[in-house]
Order: C-alpha cells, then sequence, then structure tokens
C-alpha cells in the first residue's frame, strides 16, 4: 500500500512541476516578446524623418551593411574577386557580379588594392 502512495505522490508531483513550468515558459515568452528591444525606434510623436533609427552594430567578422542591403568588404592583402565570391555567394564564378557593382572602383579586374572598399551585392 505504502508503495502505491509514494508511487501516485511521485506522479502528482511531476505533472504538478511540468504544469509549473510550463507555465512559467509561457509567462517569459509573453514578457520577453512585449518589450522592445533597445535598437527598436520609438517614434515620439514627430515626425518619421526625425523618428530614431536603430543602431547597426557591426563585428569584425561580419562585413558593414551598405545602402540597399549591399555588403561593403574592404581589401585584404591576397583577396581576389573569385576568392570575395566564394566567401559571400559560396561559388567563386560569381566574381563578375562583384566586379560589376564595383566597375568605378576596379578598373583592372585583375588588380584589387588593399584597403579598397567594395560593395557586395
Amino acid at each position: 500500500m505504502s508503495r502505491v502512495l509514494i508511487i501516485s505522490l511521485t506522479l502528482v508531483t511531476m505533472i504538478g512541476l511540468a504544469s509549473c513550468n510550463a507555465t512559467k515558459k509561457r509567462t517569459l515568452d509573453a514578457s520577453t516578446e512585449a518589450q522592445p528591444s533597445e535598437n527598436t525606434p520609438v517614434n515620439l510623436g514627430g515626425d518619421e524623418a526625425t523618428a530614431p533609427r536603430p543602431v547597426e552594430t557591426v563585428s569584425p567578422d561580419q562585413p558593414a551593411a551598405a545602402p540597399g542591403g549591399a555588403r561593403v568588404h574592404v581589401v585584404q592583402p591576397k583577396d581576389t574577386l573569385s576568392s570575395l565570391a566564394r566567401q559571400y555567394y559560396n561559388d567563386q564564378k560569381m566574381w563578375r557580379k562583384i566586379w560589376e557593382a564595383n566597375r568605378d572602383k576596379i578598373p583592372n579586374k585583375d588588380v584589387l588594392k588593399v584597403g579598397q572598399e567594395l560593395v557586395i551585392p
């Protein structure tokens, strides 16, 4: 009889804890969705043009963003258009796409200058 009681109490406790954890998780999910992040723009009643913009942070491994959603790559020693295409598109044959976007900066497609900023479309 005592074994049945112990097993029953154990099951009731486990079910109660599972229910409590599910409620706690729903509460945490709801509270994190309701709060804006620090980068969320807030309109203080002014014009949309004067509303604060989100701040973008760029890690050293992540290229900076250029207007229109493109990225900016600063040319390093040994960089080639093919190596950049492999790095950004996983296909070195797409080097022409980078070259077309930067034709004004790259007169010779075989020569890149170290420190040069290229737009990666």
